[in-house]
């Protein structure tokens, strides 16, 4: 299975990317997941090109939904070629990347986990540290405006 992480603060833009993601993967024949921690769904709607969703509320992938986050990557291996999971905002890059090295380790099946960051002008500006520290961790850095054709040639 193949997991995407989007990182950063574009929460809007998280979604946009998100639906095209999961609309390109669907075109493909792949089965596609949402593990939806940045509260997206609520932008969206119900994504008509996703097998499955997951609501991953009430904090971080980081600290205190990553025990969902095991769970549901366990149970959908198996059934999904695609996981995309928007980062909630508040979430640590450093402590999610040590979370995922876990999940990826402990994992019955193989995970190739990609992490996306999402630096827009206001994020590089206003918060320099954080964009830097997205950078540092990311596969792939996207600068806005956020095009799903640079993550789908990158993975």
């Amino acid at each position: 299975m193949k997991l995407i992480v989007l990182t950063g603060l574009p929460t809007k833009e998280k979604a946009w990317l998100t639906r095209d993601l999961a609309a390109h993967y669907s075109a493909q024949g792949q089965r596609v997941a949402v593990m939806d921690n940045a509260n997206i769904m609520n932008d969206l709607g119900e994504l008509e090109t996703v097998d499955h969703t997951v609501l991953m509320r009430g904090g971080c992938a980081c600290c205190s939904v990553a025990d969902k986050l095991f769970r549901s990557t366990t149970e959908l291996s198996g059934d999904i070629d695609v996981a995309i999971m928007p980062a909630n905002n508040q979430t640590h890059v450093d402590n999610l990347v040590a979370v995922l090295d876990n999940l990826v380790s402990g994992s019955p099946t193989p995970i190739e986990v990609t992490m996306v960051a999402l630096v827009d002008d206001r994020t590089t500006c206003c918060f320099p540290y954080v964009a830097e520290t997205l950078e540092s961790y990311a596969d792939i850095t996207l600068h806005a405006p956020f095009s799903p054709d640079a993550v789908i040639s990158a993975v």
